[in-house]
C-alpha cells in the first residue's frame, strides 16, 4: 500500500469592515433671508473692448443663509427672467439690457469657502451643492453680477430695465425643511462708473496785436479758436455737457461771455477776452451747454468759437498799452 503523505492548509480569510459616515447638508429655509435687492451697478465700469468683463460683485447686498449638518441633501441655483445673448469665458450666461451695448452675467457662491461644489457657480443654472461639512454653517448667499461690453458701439441712454433673478433653495428627502425661491435681484438704481471722455484742447491761443490807434469799442481781433475734441467718449448716458467758466481772472459780463484780464506791470488796462460762438455770439459763462449729435460713445468735436479783444463802450480813452492775458476753464459733464 503506498502511503500518501497529505498535507492540510487551512486557509483564513479575514474581512475588514469599514465605517462609512455620510454627512450631508440641509437649508434652513425657515430662516433664510427673503430680501429682494436692486442691481447697484456703481462699482462697476462699461468695459473698453467687445468681450471684455468686469469682476463679480453684489455690492455688499446679501440674504442670510443657514446649513444644518443632517444626512440629507441640498442645493442651490437660479432663475433668470431674461434674454440670453451669449457666454463668458467662465461659461456664464450673457443677458441682454436694455442698452444693446452692454450685458450682464451672474455668478452665485456661499460666504464659507469649502462649503460647496462648485465653490463659484457661473454656468447656469449656476447650481450650488453643499458638500456636507458635517457642520452648521451661519453665512450668506452672494448673488454676484458683472457688466459685459457686447458691440464697440454704445448707444446712449441708461440702463433701466436688468433681469429678475431668483435664487432657488432644495432639501432633498425628508429634510423637515420646505423648498424655497426667493427674488433676489430685481431693477436697477445706479449705473455703472462713467470714463470720460479724451479732451483734446489748446494750451493756449494767441490773439493777434491791435495797434492802438485802430482800437474800438466792442470786440476786435477776433481770432478762430483751434477745435476742442472729445474722443473715447462712454455710452449708456444721456448727454454730454460742456461750459466754459473763468479761472484765475473772474468775469467781466457771464452773459455776453467776457472775461476780466491780468492787471499789473506790463498789462493792458480796460481790456477784457470775450469769448463768441460761431456766430460772433458771446458764449454765455458757467452755462451748461449740450453737446450736439451726441448718440453714444465715440469721438466728438465742440462747436467752433472764437476769441476776441473787448473794450466796454465809453471806455475807450481809458485803455491803455499792454499785454492781454486771461485764463478759460473748459469742463465736460456727463448726464
Amino acid at each position: 500500500m503506498n502511503n500518501k503523505s497529505i498535507t492540510a492548509f487551512t486557509l483564513l480569510t479575514a474581512t475588514l469592515l469599514f465605517s462609512l459616515i455620510a454627512h450631508a447638508d440641509i437649508i434652513n429655509t425657515n430662516t433664510t433671508g427673503r430680501n429682494t435687492f436692486s442691481h447697484r451697478l456703481s462699482n462697476l465700469y462699461i468695459p473698453e473692448a467687445v468681450g471684455g468683463e468686469t469682476w463679480f460683485d453684489d455690492q455688499n447686498q446679501y440674504n442670510k443663509l443657514d446649513i444644518v449638518a443632517s444626512g440629507t441633501a441640498a442645493y442651490a441655483d437660479i432663475t433668470v427672467a431674461g434674454t440670453v445673448v451669449g457666454t463668458t469665458a467662465e461659461g456664464a450666461n450673457i443677458y441682454a439690457t436694455d442698452n444693446s451695448g452692454i450685458g450682464i452675467a451672474y455668478e452665485l457662491n456661499y460666504s464659507t469657502p469649502g462649503a460647496t461644489s462648485p465653490q463659484y457657480a457661473y454656468v447656469y443654472p449656476n447650481k450650488l451643492t453643499f458638500n456636507g461639512s458635517g457642520y452648521s454653517l451661519n453665512g450668506y448667499m452672494h448673488l454676484k453680477y458683472a457688466l459685459v461690453r457686447l458691440t464697440q458701439f454704445v448707444p446712449a441712454g441708461p440702463i433701466t430695465q436688468l433681469p429678475t433673478v431668483t435664487v432657488n433653495y432644495h432639501n432633498l428627502g425628508a429634510s423637515g425643511y420646505p423648498d424655497l425661491s426667493v427674488v433676489t435681484l430685481q431693477g436697477i438704481s445706479a449705473q455703472p462708473q462713467i470714463t470720460a471722455c479724451n479732451i483734446n484742447a489748446p494750451g493756449s491761443i494767441t490773439l493777434p496785436p491791435v495797434n492802438g490807434n485802430s482800437l474800438v469799442e466792442g470786440a476786435q481781433g477776433i481770432t478762430d479758436a483751434p477745435q476742442i475734441t472729445l474722443t473715447n467718449c462712454p455710452g449708456a448716458i444721456n448727454n454730454i455737457i460742456y461750459d466754459f467758466a473763468a479761472t484765475y481772472y473772474n468775469t467781466h459780463s457771464y452773459v455776453n461771455g467776457i472775461f476780466t484780464t491780468k492787471q499789473g506791470d506790463g498789462y493792458a488796462k480796460n481790456v477784457y477776452i470775450q469769448l463768441q460762438d460761431a456766430t460772433g455770439t458771446g458764449i454765455h459763462i458757467n452755462s451748461p451747454l449740450t453737446l450736439p449729435g451726441y448718440t453714444g460713445s465715440g469721438n466728438y468735436a465742440i462747436p467752433n468759437f472764437r476769441i476776441a479783444y473787448f473794450i466796454d463802450s465809453g471806455t475807450l480813452n481809458t485803455v491803455t498799452a499792454g499785454k492781454v492775458e486771461t485764463a478759460i476753464d473748459f469742463t465736460v459733464i456727463y448726464n
